[in-house]
């Protein structure tokens, strides 16, 4: 279970070196138990009224996250960049500095 956690930590390496399906991406999934359990180690903060009253609204933020991946391949954002060649459909501007479209589509 440690490699499958390592993995889904390190998997835009993964996708980035080898060319990759952003479905990798999506491995993420094994994390989502250490938000709804706490480990054995912290059972003394299990009870604390903040844990258990924020632990629904990080459940929901990643949860969103893990869905706005899901939609990323879905949508099929990287084939798209990968036909289209440079990568100027996918160009933002902040402040004032243009950001290319490969660091855009990896930050969305």
């Amino acid at each position: 279970m440690y490699l499958v956690k390592l993995f889904s930590v390190t998997s835009y390496l993964w996708i980035i070196s080898f060319n990759a399906s952003l479905l990798l991406n999506l491995s993420k999934i094994v994390r989502l138990y250490h938000f709804v359990r706490l480990p054995d180690a912290m059972w003394l903060v299990w009870d604390n009224g903040l844990i258990r009253t924020m632990r629904p609204v990080f459940l929901l933020i990643w949860l969103a996250h893990w869905v706005g991946c899901l939609l990323a391949w879905g949508g099929g954002y990287r084939e798209a960049l990968m036909n289209a060649g440079s990568g100027a459909s996918f160009e933002t501007n902040l402040n004032g500095h243009v950001i290319g479209g490969e660091f855009s589509l990896y930050t969305m």
